[in-house]
């Protein structure tokens, strides 16, 4: 039994440390192996009450939330650790990785060069399209397109395919200018689009001739530069049937501009 519970307690320190994403205190440990203490006779096996046992992290506040407790004055600065699970679920919305660890476990992770170049790592990952999904659908409410039915008889051209091609237009125009470091301007007006075949078709720009998006630079007389001209933007603030001026006016004093009208 002793030997068993040895074997349970290392066990438990190297899946905890994972899956609380910081180092164990034994009274934490102890926390969790008690019940394994406790199963253990009425279970079949050792791997059976291992199971339970992990079963049991995986539910801890510690592993369903980013737990940083406050400091005694209220406010504080994170520690490596903390800092490793912000980073690491703002930008891929999973767990750090090993890179984050080891620099968190080296306590080097807050001084301004390493963050920094973190940053610029976990950007260039592939991992972080997640964060440039998420932001833009929140940030330009890109969800606004799913409300919309678009009226065949309007535009019988128009399919549910086009429709996701706009919102991920968008999604990789924001991805572009983030991964460039492009001026926020940008956004405003810009001499590049991120099209596929069919969206490129749909603008009547010239375009890459497969499905997947590429940059392509624009002409001025192509009047599709920045945000304001995406069919993302026009439809998610139309009716599905004509454009809406209001509903898009609306739209670029609340998203772009940050000053949104006051209640009628």
């Amino acid at each position: 039994a002793g030997r068993e519970e040895d074997r349970a307690r290392l066990a438990l320190e190297k899946f905890m440390t994972r899956a609380w994403r910081r180092p164990v205190t034994a009274d934490e440990v102890g926390r969790i192996l008690a019940l394994f203490t406790r199963i253990r006779p009425d279970s079949p096996s050792f791997e059976v009450a291992m199971r339970d046992t992990l079963a049991l992290v995986l539910v801890t506040p510690e592993f369903l939330y980013l737990v940083e407790p406050a400091g005694e004055k209220g406010s504080r600065a994170l520690d490596d650790w903390e800092l490793a699970s912000r980073l690491s679920y703002f930008l891929w919305s999973t767990m750090p990785d090993e890179t984050l660890f080891s620099l968190a476990k080296a306590g080097k992770l807050r001084k301004s060069g390493a963050l920094g170049g973190q940053v610029k790592r976990m950007l260039a990952d592939p991992r972080s399209w997640q964060f440039v999904q998420n932001f833009t659908d929140q940030w330009l409410n890109l969800s606004g397109l799913k409300r919309v039915a678009v009226n065949p008889q309007f535009h019988p051209n128009f399919d549910d395919l086009l429709k996701d091609d706009m919102r991920l237009e968008t999604q990789h125009f924001f991805g572009e200018i983030l991964r460039t470091n492009s001026s926020a301007l940008q956004f405003i007006d810009s001499e590049f689009a991120m099209v596929n075949r069919p969206l490129a078709a749909h603008y009547g720009i010239k375009g890459p001739r497969g499905n997947g998006f590429e940059r392509v630079s624009l002409k001025a007389e192509d009047h599709r530069g920045g945000l304001l001209t995406q069919g993302s933007i026009l439809l998610a603030n139309s009716d599905g049937e004509q454009s809406h001026p209001i509903r898009r006016a609306v739209w670029l004093l609340d998203r772009l501009l940050a000053s949104p009208p006051a209640p009628p």
